[in-house]
């Protein structure tokens, strides 16, 4: 009996040992997020109200790029992305977006007073139907649905739209699943490319019968 008690009595220790580890990490991120959000938040409520919405996206990069290059290796320990790979540039750019977009209320009011320039001019909705490979992404989720002609399409989830509540909760029943989603095409400003480029948003989500 005490050749067993020693073995659990010693892995009991070695998880305590760790834990707090574990919680200094996970402190650590969040605090670093804090910091970031807080310095860009500073930034835009001194200068937000100044952008003109036409330029909104290319203003929104000049603000963010000072943060990365200056947090260059705090983002590569704490986010393990490597901003000097455009992907991880990229990456880091939609983290520090995302987080202020959910904590940074002058951030989130500029959001909402100007939804549908940031939407788009043209507010044109199309539809893809097809089969949902997957849902993932963060901040914000995207469908990967390949359309009857085998082509795979990334699809946005950034806000509430008809049909989102059947698969809020579960969103494993989607994959494999023959769906029909409405989208809006959004002009985004990516920092990697120092480019507009176009995404699909979703606006629409419907099983097929």
């Amino acid at each position: 009996m005490k050749k067993m008690v020693l073995p659990k009595l010693l892995l009991c220790f070695f998880l305590l040992a760790n834990f707090p580890c574990a919680l200094r990490a996970q402190t650590s991120e969040a605090s670093f997020d804090k910091k970031l959000v807080d310095e860009f938040c500073d930034t835009f409520t001194k200068t937000g109200s100044k952008i003109a919405k036409e330029d909104w996206a290319a203003e929104l990069g000049f603000m963010i790029l000072p943060l990365i290059s200056k947090y260059k290796e705090q983002i590569k320990n704490e986010w393990n992305l490597d901003v000097d790979v455009a992907e991880d540039l990229s990456k880091a750019s939609e983290k520090i977006g995302g987080n202020a977009a959910m904590n940074c209320p002058s951030f989130q009011e500029f959001i909402k007073n100007n939804l549908a320039e940031i939407q788009g001019k043209s507010g044109t909705k199309k539809t893809v139907v097809g089969k949902v490979l997957k849902i993932e992404g963060s901040p914000f989720s995207y469908f990967l649905v390949q359309n009857k002609t085998g082509k795979t399409e990334k699809i946005y989830w950034m806000e509430f739209f008809p049909g989102a509540d059947q698969i809020s909760l579960k969103s494993e029943t989607v994959i494999n699943k023959a769906v029909t989603i409405s989208y809006k095409e959004m002009e985004v400003y990516d920092a990697a490319s120092k480019e507009y480029r176009m995404i699909k948003v979703a606006s629409n989500f419907a099983f097929n019968p």
